[in-house]
């Protein structure tokens, strides 16, 4: 295995196929992993931010409570200067050359030996709310792989930390990811900072997860060539 790298490189997905499911059509579309740079800077200022603001009015003016991921500003997240330079490396993912979710990622620090997975979420186009319905299914499991993918390409033997934004995304997402590889993540762990600038300070109340290596690549298998 070869030493993590400080800055991180985004694999081709070869040998793996990672693909979400059209909801309309019913059949399965090719997901293709870049770098949130320039060119999809416009889409996340003028799309993806005006469907979260869509969303937060309808909540507002229904008097529901606005989903947590109706709050994340990946038009700033993926563009912060400051913290590019200190690691982070936002990726978007996109289906039909349409952005349907993001993540932002940091290679180990402080002798961290996982790669860590700081934003993890689908495009509010392919969440269902009361004001549309999803167009993929599986575009977060794709994300969650390719994340696998990139840590064992990267030097971290397919290790992934993260924490759970709360116990609804730790049940209904993460749950369901060890459901399909039990054994996945390691036990449950709370009070663990994660290695951003930032980390100590937001994290330590937040359940953290990270993958088991021989788990990670059994998860990353069903992707192989599927």
């Amino acid at each position: 295995m070869s030493s993590p790298d400080v800055n991180l490189k985004l694999p081709d997905p070869a040998p793996c196929s990672f693909v979400a499911v059209s909801e309309a059509r019913r059949c399965t579309v090719p997901l293709s992993f870049v770098p949130a740079d320039d060119s999809v800077r416009d889409w996340l200022s003028g799309v993806w931010k005006d469907l979260c603001n869509a969303v937060r009015r309808a909540c507002e003016l229904t008097k529901q409570p606005v989903p947590k991921w109706g709050n994340w500003q990946p038009w700033q997240w993926c563009y912060e200067k400051a913290l590019l330079q200190a690691g982070r490396t936002p990726v978007l993912v996109l289906a039909e050359n349409c952005p349907v979710g993001f993540m932002t990622l940091w290679p180990g620090a402080g002798g961290s030996a996982a790669l860590y997975l700081e934003h993890i979420g689908n495009a509010p186009g392919d969440i269902a709310t009361q004001l549309w319905n999803r167009r993929y299914h599986k575009v977060g499991w794709s994300l969650m792989a390719y994340a696998i993918h990139v840590s064992r390409e990267n030097g971290f033997g397919g290790r992934v930390g993260l924490h759970a934004a709360d116990d609804t995304i730790l049940n209904k997402v993460y749950r369901e990811y060890s459901r399909a590889v039990p054994g996945l993540f390691k036990a449950d762990a709370k009070g663990i900072p994660g290695p951003t600038p930032y980390g100590p300070q937001k994290n330590l109340n937040l359940t953290y997860l990270e993958t088991v290596e021989a788990q990670a690549e059994q998860f990353l298998e069903g992707f192989r060539n599927a």
